[in-house]
């Protein structure tokens, strides 16, 4: 679509980014896109509202399966403010962003994750905003067409009801604020404008993918289809409505790219569009040069002079070729292609390196397919089985797959695995088991329960696990990803709710010393004595009376334990559907909650002032 509207009806192929394949759900964008690329004095067309109403179903659709549904938003919410400030308001622009926003929000509020957000979450305020002012601005524009007012009249209607409305919004947003409807931006949306490493929130700063990205971000995961993004850049911001939006779609995800690397999948759609527009233009600009020269050619053999004939048009002289007149005995001349006035030698140097480039390009194209695919590969390798080497030899380790299989196999279909978060998905995939916590669990507070338990000495650990789980899964191996290298984040999250976790070292800050050595509360909690049971000198770690070891991988990459005297009543008790708080019979949406054997603990806790919760009052406002 892009390609057509840019470049007047030719597409272009080219193959997009290696990030490409990583992305199915920004297609998302395809269907929203479409919606709004108008003229300035273009009205709404059937295309427009099937598109509009269609963009809308594919935001909803983003909104139930990706958080990143919110930067879709406003990615199109930018391009209809960018399209007013340059004067480009439609009818089709009005009609195509209207149909979006309310058919695309009213059906994401139906999903449980996302509820009222839409109109409660400053993250998304922006759109609604924006709505608002396209039907005050259309409201405007029908009263002066029916009243027949002139340019001056209706933009003196403007400045006055833009003027009360805008007095209205802010009271409106006083009250608002006041009364604790409106949510502040969380720490994932923070973070995009602040260094990750001052988010302020353990939680996020822990994740390695949250670290900013950088120019060999782009080449890596670009690769030479980075080189042409500048350049397909500049020339769509002559492309009309369609340029502006590839343009402002391309500017917004490459800016978060640079915040956040993880982010770097979002330019994956815009550079494929922006190579297109570059290569494109590059072809088209290149033939007409390989026209012109052999055009000189042609003069050159026949003897026609390069300067324009009265008789012909700009551009035939300069482009068409025709037929002029008849020759001798009335016979019809030869089509003679006419070169124009242009420079011979700038027509032939300009045919030559564009001919040049292209080549270059067209050679460098199996050898870029075949990196994309080795890359796309390498991204979808599965990282629960690796090679590695065993006294100089090659072995494929299975460890990690064989403990899922294990638990799998060998535990209660009712069994609950608690391990840190990393693994939850990987634990309900293959393992087929629940598990405490996986990488969408959006509850920091549930997230520091569990850094809790597995930096807790082992009896306090156990005096919670027995409650919540049955078999404890550690990722082992003295590798620079096991959860011993990972337990200071359990640390930092963890004390960010229960302070007193680590009692002489407020905050675990010095839960590895500045010499790089392990803190006493390291060396004392349960995960690391998990993980380095009967390692050293056989030294057994783990307290029998509390923990059990059932399960040690080929490599010791995996080890399992089970839990010991579990609460059965506590068992019962979170199994019961009563207690699962669903939004409703039935729902998939189920929020749980602790049972009552740690109520104690629970209300010992320090909640974390996290800007997700909507209408949270702040302890000195209850007290």
């Amino acid at each position: 679509a892009l390609g057509k509207e840019l470049k007047g009806g030719v597409e272009e192929p080219v193959q997009g980014s290696r990030s490409a394949a990583s992305a199915p759900r920004a297609g998302g964008l395809g269907w929203i896109e479409e919606a709004f690329f108008g003229n300035k004095n273009e009205s709404a067309t059937a295309k427009t509202y099937v598109f509009g109403l269609g963009s809308g179903v594919a935001y909803a659709a983003m909104a139930a399966t990706w958080g990143g549904h919110v930067f879709a938003l406003n990615v199109v919410a930018l391009h209809v403010v960018v399209s007013l400030l340059c004067g480009r308001y439609s009818g089709k622009l009005h009609v195509a962003y209207s149909r979006f926003y309310a058919v695309g929000t009213a059906l994401a509020v139906q999903v449980p994750v996302v509820g009222w957000g839409p109109l409660r979450s400053l993250e998304q305020l922006g759109a609604l905003a924006l709505f608002c002012v396209l039907q005050v601005l259309a409201g405007c524009v029908a009263v002066s067409r029916v009243r027949g007012h002139g340019a001056e009249a209706a933009a003196r209607l403007k400045v006055g009801v833009f003027a009360a409305c805008a007095a209205s919004a802010v009271l409106a947003a006083a009250v608002g604020f006041r009364a604790g409807y409106f949510a502040p931006f969380s720490p994932r949306v923070a973070s995009l404008f602040v260094k990750h490493t001052k988010t302020g929130n353990p939680l996020v700063d822990s994740v390695a993918e949250h670290s900013q990205g950088s120019a060999g971000t782009f080449w890596y995961n670009l690769g030479e289809v980075a080189v042409t993004l500048p350049f397909g850049l500049g020339l769509s911001l002559f492309g009309g409505d369609a340029g502006i939006f590839l343009a402002t779609y391309a500017v917004a995800s490459a800016y978060f790219a640079l915040k956040m690397s993880r982010l770097i999948v979002l330019i994956a759609p815009a550079s494929a569009a922006l190579a297109g527009v570059a290569l494109g233009t590059l072809f088209e600009w290149t033939m007409r040069q390989v026209e012109k020269t052999l055009a000189l050619g042609i003069n050159a053999v026949t003897g026609v002079s390069g300067k324009k004939p009265s008789s012909a048009s700009s551009s035939e002289a300069l482009e068409g070729p025709s037929v002029v007149g008849k020759g001798d005995g009335g016979k019809p001349r030869k089509p003679v292609v006419r070169a124009g006035r242009e420079s011979s030698v700038k027509v032939i140097l300009g045919a030559f390196v564009g001919v040049l480039i292209l080549g270059v390009v067209f050679m460098r194209t199996p050898v870029y397919l075949k990196t994309c695919q080795e890359f796309g590969q390498r991204r979808s390798d599965p990282r629960i089985v690796t090679m590695a080497h065993v006294n100089g030899n090659p072995v494929v380790v299975k460890d990690i797959l064989k403990g899922f299989i294990w638990l799998r196999d060998n535990t209660p279909d009712d069994a609950r695995i608690l391990s840190w978060w990393d693994y939850g998905y990987q634990i309900t995939g293959i393992a087929n088991r629940t598990t405490l916590a996986d990488g969408n669990t959006w509850n920091h507070e549930h997230i520091a329960m569990i850094g809790k338990i597995l930096v807790s000495p082992q009896k306090e650990a156990h005096a919670i696990a027995r409650h919540l789980a049955d078999y404890v899964y550690v990722l082992a191996g003295n590798s620079y990803d096991d959860d011993l290298a990972k337990s200071g984040h359990m640390a930092f999250i963890g004390a960010s709710v229960f302070p007193d976790l680590c009692p002489k070292d407020p905050g675990c800050r010095n839960w590895i010393t500045k010499d790089n050595t392990p803190s006493e509360a390291m060396l004392k909690s349960t995960i690391a004595q998990m993980h380095s049971h009967k390692v050293y000198e056989g030294r057994e770690l783990v307290d029998p009376k509390y923990f059990r070891e059932v399960y040690k991988s080929q490599y010791g990459r995996v080890r399992i334990y089970k839990v010991l005297h579990v609460s059965k009543k506590s068992k019962e008790w979170l199994a019961d559907p009563a207690n699962k708080l669903c939004d409703r019979e039935g729902s998939w949406y189920c929020p749980g909650q602790y049972p009552p054997a740690l109520k104690d603990l629970i209300s010992r806790r320090k909640t974390y002032a996290r800007s997700e919760d909507f209408n949270r009052k702040r302890e000195a406002d209850a007290n």
